[in-house]
């Protein structure tokens, strides 16, 4: 598709401008390392914070099934 424009081609720059304009930082240039752009670092972001969720909800669901067993004694 080079050179062409479509809905989706508008639909994805409209995203990456919306993530400029939430993150404050730019598309390019991001320092981040070479061909890190800016929807591919929100998106390492997001899956880091779902891991660390969910490592802190099993820790927690871990401490309350001890709670409970200590609450059986």
């Amino acid at each position: 598709m080079h050179g062409r424009f479509s809905v989706k081609t508008d639909v994805y720059s409209f995203g990456v401008l919306v993530l400029e304009i939430i993150t404050g930082k730019r598309n390019s240039g991001l320092g981040l390392g070479e061909g890190t752009d800016l929807p591919t670092f929100v998106s390492k972001q997001q899956e880091t914070t779902h891991n660390h969720r969910q490592t802190h909800k099993n820790q927690s669901q871990s401490l309350i099934f001890v709670a409970g067993l200590a609450k059986l004694d």
